[in-house]
């Protein structure tokens, strides 16, 4: 039981240190707090709501992977090798072909001329929601900056 709570924090921190020391990772972090909140603004279905957070995970999951494996190509390619480049190359192109699928899937999802016309409205008629989804990406953008090292 005790090794089993050991990955769980193993894993745990292998988030955290994509949050910390990854700005792609916060931008998707960042990403999936608005598309979840405007979620709301849409009748999903549960099986709408399945596939947005299974493509959601799986862009963090490719970000996650392209760090494992450019912090393993770091560590054992020490001067420019073509090799260590193509992987790294190869796991980044992951993270771009999730993302372009999520986009897509966003698309699919969230087109509609009609519901854009709702949310508009709604922060017409709520000026002090409105301000304060504006004043939320400050702080958004602070997080997606990072602190100076």
């Amino acid at each position: 039981m005790k090794s089993l709570l050991k990955s769980f924090l193993f894993a745990i921190n292998g988030i955290k240190i994509c949050i910390k020391g990854e700005r792609n990772f916060r931008i998707h972090t960042v990403a999936t707090f608005y598309i979840l909140l405007f979620s709301l603004f849409y009748d999903l279905t549960k099986i709408e709501y399945a596939i947005l957070f299974i493509t959601i995970i799986l862009v963090m999951f490719a970000e996650m992977v392209n760090t494992a494996v450019e912090y393993a190509i770091d560590l054992e390619s020490q001067s420019y090798n073509m090799l260590a480049k193509n992987a790294k190359d190869v796991a980044a192109g992951a993270v771009f072909l999730a993302s372009l699928g999520a986009v897509i899937m966003g698309i699919i999802l969230f087109f509609d001329i009609e519901k854009f016309r709702e949310i508009f409205n709604f922060f017409l008629d709520k000026p002090l929601i409105f301000i304060l989804f504006i004043v939320s990406i400050i702080p958004a953008v602070l997080y997606i900056k990072g602190r100076k090292k």
